[in-house]
């Protein structure tokens, strides 16, 4: 069952023009709760001065950084996953792990 909603989330997030590389964590995330990292972690509390950030060391990174990944993760987090699993108080189990 997991397998089904992992890939329905990472259709979801290709879709919305994620980066490769952060659907993975987002996905495990979402589905299995699994911490992401800090770029992430601070994207599902809702903290965008922390994200770009955390999203690059090289200050000539940071625009590019804000445009091709904090704003598909944000409307992604927003528009496509459980509500339960962003903001400021989130604790997130995985969408289907009930032990």
């Amino acid at each position: 069952m997991n397998e089904k909603w992992a890939k329905f989330y990472t259709e979801a997030a290709r879709e919305r023009g994620i980066s490769e590389y952060l659907i993975g964590p987002l996905v495990r995330y979402i589905v299995y709760g699994l911490n992401p990292g800090s770029f992430l972690s601070a994207c599902i509390r809702g903290d965008a001065h922390t994200a770009i950030n955390e999203g690059s060391d090289n200050a000539d990174e940071l625009k590019g950084a804000f445009y091709t990944d904090f704003i598909p993760v944000m409307i992604f987090l927003h528009q496509d996953v459980p509500a339960g699993c962003i903001g400021d108080s989130a604790e997130w189990y995985g969408v289907f792990n009930f032990n």
